[in-house]
Parts: structure tokens; sequence; C-alpha cells
């Protein structure tokens, strides 16, 4: 059974086992549709007996609203789901300001190791020929 309730205030980004529910917040309207949106995510889950983790599910906000702030946490099966300054999907680092210095922090430190593991298997000369 295929989950796809994309609308125009929410879409799914779905890979293997995990996913990302965005959504896009009007301030000038209540946000019950961003709630429901999670509680119908929720109840299918169920009806396909699928389980989610609620001890990994992160919810992380993107406002730069200076007037209006997301007071109201989210629940899945009576948890409160807990909020994250910064989240990684798919390898990518994303924060609540949209700055890319945690990733490219991340991506360096990668880089770096994988030089210094080469750097090491230099050292044991090795020959392309056989």
């Amino acid at each position: 059974m295929k989950y796809s309730q994309d609308t125009p205030t929410s879409s799914f980004f779905k890979y293997a086992d995990d996913m990302a529910i965005v959504g896009l917040l009007n301030h000038t309207k209540p946000d019950d549709y961003y709630f429901q949106t999670i509680n119908d995510f929720s109840a299918w889950c169920k009806d396909c007996n699928l389980i989610l983790n609620t001890d990994k599910t992160k919810e992380m906000i993107i406002d730069f609203s200076r007037t209006f702030s997301v007071e109201l946490p989210v629940f899945i099966d009576s948890k409160v789901i807990e909020r994250v300054c910064t989240s990684k999907y798919l390898g990518t680092s994303f924060s609540e300001d949209l700055k890319w210095q945690k990733n490219s922090e991340e991506t360096f430190k990668n880089i770096k190791s994988r030089f210094n593991a080469f750097s090491n298997f230099k050292s044991f000369n090795p020959s392309a020929t056989q």
C-alpha cells in the first residue's frame, strides 16, 4: 500500500525505510493541517502494520518569522517528538537556520579521514606491477 498525501502545503520524501515530511506553515491560518498530516501518516502506518520508532523521530522547524513561533509540540502515540536544531537526512546535515556550516564540517572531517588513510596506505609501498 502506497502512502502519498502530498498537498500544496506538505510533501513526503521517501528513501528505503527513511521518510521526511516537509510542511509549509502559514502563520495567518491555524496550524491544524500540520498536526493532522502527522496524525494521518501515523494512522496509515498503523493500518499497514508499520511501527514508527518515536525515539528516532525528530521535528525540526525552519522559521524566519520574527513575529510568530511554533510552540506546540508534535505527539505521536501520545509521546512528545523531540524538536532538534540540526538533522541529518540521507547523509546531508540540515540546520534550522539553513546554514551549511555543520554539513561542511562533517564533509571536511570525512575527506581528512580518507586522505589520512590513503597516506598511510602509501607507506606500505604498493606496486602497480605484479
